[in-house]
């Protein structure tokens, strides 16, 4: 009888030491996701698709490790890692909302005024000369202006 009470004392102890490794390993996925995050903003920028496709793997995973039935199982004295993780997970969140807020290629300029538009009109091509679209200009014409 004396052999089940020895047997889980040791298993006690290490379930807690995977509490504790667990809970490291929250600490090194939120170092990680904020070294990543600095890094892509740092090389990209606010731009909404670099930001995401430099995160689209390791913020869900991060969610995901923060589900009740992963970290639920740390040992209480190590939730404030769960706490760091989601900290970074919603910093992450709010640089996206801001880089989606914002488009980083938009053009400023203005629209030429109407009285500017092109003619329809087409030129008659030169004969002989180089063709630089079907037809001998740039509206696609079915014949061209050479003789027949």
């Amino acid at each position: 009888m004396a052999a089940p009470s020895t047997i889980s004392l040791p298993a006690s102890r290490s379930s807690s030491r995977a509490g504790c490794s667990r809970a490291g390993a929250l600490w090194v996925y939120a170092a990680l996701l904020l070294g990543t995050l600095a890094w892509a903003v740092w090389e990209a920028g606010l731009d909404f698709w670099s930001l995401a496709l430099r995160g689209d793997v390791l913020a869900p995973l991060g969610v995901w490790l923060l589900l009740p039935f992963i970290a639920g199982r740390l040992i209480p004295q190590m939730r404030t890692a769960r706490w760091a993780l989601g900290l970074v997970l919603i910093v992450a969140a709010d640089v996206l909302a801001f880089s989606l807020a914002r488009d980083r290629h938009d053009l400023a300029g203005t629209i030429a005024d109407a009285g500017a538009v092109a003619s329809s009109e087409a030129a008659p091509p030169i004969a002989g000369g180089d063709w630089t679209g079907y037809g001998g200009s740039g509206f696609t014409a079915r014949y061209s202006a050479l003789a027949r």
